[in-house]
């Protein structure tokens, strides 16, 4: 019977090695898989940066105090293409231009939505988007 329950013991004690030591095999594989993750993600920022280094803004005076947009546009949350987008705006959206900025050769607006919800109704669009118009009672508001 001393012998049944030493080799039980040894058994459950193999079994436990066993099962801990995959364990750790598969927590070591996934930190690399995390590590290589984390460092192509610094990598990424760090480029990200050097663009963000380099943005230059020359904010103009605009006569301009509303406008429709022409096409379907993203609503960008600082006047760069690489921006975050906050909303895509519907083609012929009516927007009020609070601002203008001339960004690597670009005219962007800064412009505001009208809107129930004032979630995301405020950022940047590229003027080639915008039709200026200076009628207000002509368009209906539309949300983004």
């Amino acid at each position: 019977m001393l012998v049944f329950l030493f080799i039980l013991l040894i058994s459950v004690s193999v079994y436990i090695s066993y099962y801990f030591n995959n364990k750790i095999t598969n927590q070591r594989r996934q930190f690399i898989v995390l590590k290589r993750e984390l460092n192509t993600l610094k990598n990424r920022l760090n480029n990200e940066k050097s663009t963000y280094n380099s943005l230059n803004i020359q904010y103009k005076y605009t006569s301009l105090k509303n406008g429709v947009t022409l096409n379907e546009c993203p609503l960008y949350l600082y006047p760069s293409n690489t921006a975050i987008v906050l909303s895509t705006l519907r083609i012929n959206t009516f927007i009020e231009i609070k601002d203008s900025a001339q960004v690597n050769n670009e005219l962007w607006y800064e412009i505001s939505v009208p809107s129930l919800n004032q979630i995301n109704s405020k950022g940047w669009i590229k003027a080639i988007y915008v039709k200026p118009n200076t009628n207000i009672e002509s368009f209906n508001e539309t949300t983004p």
